[in-house]
């Protein structure tokens, strides 16, 4: 059985694990450039995320064994186009072994009632446009997600 809670700074080692494991994921599904995964450890900036509160993680807990299993990280941003607040999925990564068996879609069905008890007038999150990737926009669009088109890009400021 899975538990869904809101993660506290204690909880950013091992959700900076998970993010390594999603990033290698990605990384070996796209043969792309292993510059992405961290070298550094990831989770003193997690840990200042969460702590500022403008970075949300929800973390699913195996009951069982009392391991976090998945996680789903959030912030809130603003635009005209959603007139007004609105929360974007930054990352949403489940342990192979727990995925098909809901613990995404309660990650999901958390965050929705966590958007609306916000006020956020919608949830975003991106996908790559991949045949690698089929399955999680599968999945999304299972959940309610509507594709809106378009390509997301990036300009990178810093190292």
């Amino acid at each position: 059985m899975i538990d869904i809670l809101i993660c506290n700074e204690m909880d950013a080692i091992p959700i900076a694990a998970l993010y390594k494991e999603l990033m290698t994921e990605i990384i070996v599904k796209t043969v792309g450039d292993e510059q992405l995964v961290p070298k550094k450890d990831a989770a003193p900036l997690c840990r200042q995320l969460i702590s500022s509160g403008q970075y949300t993680v929800l973390k699913a807990v195996d009951l069982e064994s009392a391991g976090i299993v998945g996680f789903l990280s959030m912030c809130e941003s603003f635009s005209l186009y959603a007139n007004g607040s609105y929360g974007v999925i930054q990352e949403l990564y489940v342990r192979e072994e727990f995925r098909s068996h809901g613990t995404g879609k309660s990650l999901i069905a958390f965050a929705v009632n966590f958007a609306r008890s916000k006020d956020w007038k919608r949830l975003e999150v991106a996908t790559p446009q991949l045949p690698e990737f089929e399955r999680s926009l599968a999945f999304y669009e299972r959940e309610g997600f509507l594709i809106t088109g378009g390509c997301k890009l990036k300009l990178l400021l810093a190292n």
